[in-house]
């Protein structure tokens, strides 16, 4: 049976390389196919909350020390061991994030939290035209986020062929679920909204009667057309979003560096396939299962050492520390990025929803259409991030056959960087130009310092169109800042060792605190089995 086993594995581990290896090395050039971009764009630190991104990077469910390390530490890099052996483990955890006002707030328009006010007079957060609607209330986000995982895990010793070395490799398939959850409370419709906008308001003509199509801002967030404004095809919300992939094929290849009777310290090159998902901006809350569909290549340090043993070996007390470090690959995928104000260069948060009017190049005074902001500022790019990284310690008590163990985990990824700044066709194009449409005024009317929740009373007009270009994109606002997360973990197993292969089953807990609203709030349980052999 184990000869059987090693050539399964042998098998297993080539193909494994073979997939890790097909991953080419490309200078900025050949990422970009030859375009004229910047690289890379690094954008600035943002301490404390953060508000008007585009896109939230979830931490990828397969950097997860935790985890890993409930049930198997006592199992591996074991002393004495001259031949073939290892642990083969599933591990079923189902979690979900809490505090979703965090989450709220990274998407926010103002940055005073998840909650804003929309409607058509000037202390309006959010002008309602902008989605469509004539209505006028109040909307909060609350973004949450599911997770069920099957997290395949197999750990191999190959002594029988050279003392200490080791793989492992780990297939975590994720079946994620992401809500966006805006709750609308409309003011009374009745006598607030209307049955038709504005003449001029919504079309080209400045006469033509459109009827409203939202009954309130929730559903404008559907994107549907309306008046001579197009469907939005990008950064919608709409309903929760259900996905389920491999989240990356995991392999470590390492060697025990010292391997004593009462403890060890291993090494591995540490290596992720990106199986996950490749973002697409179809949804503003969009299911991400993994690394946003990076390559990573980092290493791992495994160490453990036993603090206590009673006279009889039957009762110990060992201490173990995880660390995986790596650097996660330039990836091209598609992203959505917000305007900044024209005229200042100020963030313009929720500028992707505008409403833009659209020139011929010959005819820079009557607009040819009206167009959505996220229709243009949608793009593909390369993103990249310089380090990711996950520690965890833990404290095992074994007594005869249970164990017990509590530990705490540190993930920190850093700020993400477009490797190649993005190209957008339709802003670069010299036939077509874009003006940002003020709200509440006619199409002809321009506006360089509109925001979201300009209205009539506020709005200041130019007396000639300002022209979008690509300079008036906010780059940063698709890239996911610095984040960290603590959290504490622990489980309850039994071990049957009365036999040459030998099982494992236990029932564990973790609890995950983010930083600022950078990082998810969540929560597993997590019910892991295996077998030694």
């Amino acid at each position: 049976m184990k000869s059987m086993l090693k050539g399964f594995f042998c098998i297993t581990l080539l193909a494994v390389c073979g997939t890790v290896g097909s991953a080419k090395a490309k200078s900025c050039e050949d990422e970009c196919s030859g375009q004229e971009t910047v690289c890379p764009v690094d954008c600035p630190k943002e301490k404390g909350n953060v508000y008007g991104h585009t896109f939230w990077n979830a931490r990828p469910v397969h950097q997860n020390e935790a985890r890993k390390m409930m049930g198997v530490e006592d199992k591996i890099h074991l002393f004495g061991k001259e031949e073939f052996y290892g642990v083969a483990s599933v591990a079923l955890s189902f979690g979900e994030t809490f505090k979703s006002k965090k989450i709220g707030e990274f998407f926010s328009f103002v940055p005073t939290g998840n909650r804003m006010t929309y409607g058509a007079n000037d202390t309006s957060d959010i002008y309602n035209v902008e989605f469509g609607t004539t209505s006028s209330g109040t909307i909060c986000f609350k973004p949450k986020i599911k997770n069920f995982i099957a997290d395949l895990d197999l750990f191999v010793g190959w002594d029988e062929f050279v003392c200490g070395l080791w793989t492992r490799i780990g297939i975590p398939i994720n079946v994620t679920s992401w809500d966006f959850n805006i709750a609308d409370v409309p003011n009374d419709t009745t006598t607030l909204a209307t049955a038709n906008y504005e003449t001029g308001e919504v079309t080209i003509s400045t006469t033509e009667v459109t009827p409203v199509v939202n009954a309130n801002l929730r559903e404008g967030f559907n994107g549907l057309a309306f008046g001579d404004v197009p469907a939005l095809q990008y950064a919608r919300v709409c309903g929760k979003h259900t996905q389920t992939q491999v989240s990356g094929l995991v392999l470590d290849l390492g060697y025990d560096v010292i391997r004593r009777e009462r403890g060890h310290l291993a090494l591995s090159l540490h290596f992720v396939a990106p199986t996950g998902t490749k973002p697409e901006a179809r949804w503003l809350f969009e299911p991400i299962s993994g690394a946003a569909h990076m390559w990573e290549l980092g290493g791992t340090v495994n160490t453990g050492y036993q603090l206590w043993e009673n006279c009889d070996g039957d009762q110990r007390v060992n201490v173990y520390f995880d660390a995986v470090v790596d650097h996660e690959f330039g990836s091209t995928q598609r992203r959505t990025f917000s305007l900044l104000q024209p005229s200042t260069g100020l963030k313009n948060a929720g500028s992707q929803y505008f409403i833009l009017k659209q020139f011929a190049a010959t005819d820079l005074v009557t607009p040819t259409g009206l167009e959505r902001a996220a229709n243009i500022t949608t793009t593909e790019v390369k993103v990249s991030c310089d380090v990711m990284a996950d520690l965890a310690i833990m404290l095992q008590y074994d007594r005869c056959n249970f164990s017990f163990g509590l530990g705490w985990e540190f993930w920190l990824r850093t700020r993400e960087k477009l490797k190649c700044g993005p190209v957008f066709a339709a802003l670069d194009d010299a036939a077509v130009k874009y003006a940002v449409k003020p709200a509440g005024l006619d199409s002809a009317s321009g506006a360089s310092t509109a925001t979201l929740a300009s209205t009539i009373g506020t709005i200041v007009t130019d007396s000639t169109q300002t022209f979008l270009t690509s300079n008036d994109i906010d780059l940063c606002s698709a890239l996911h800042p610095q984040a960290f997360s603590n959290k504490a973990f622990g489980f309850v197993g039994y071990n049957w060792k009365d036999c040459e292969w030998q099982p494992y089953i236990l029932l564990g807990g973790e609890v995950e605190f983010g930083n600022d609203n950078k990082a998810a709030n969540e929560w597993f349980v997590d019910l892991k089995g295996g077998i030694s052999f």
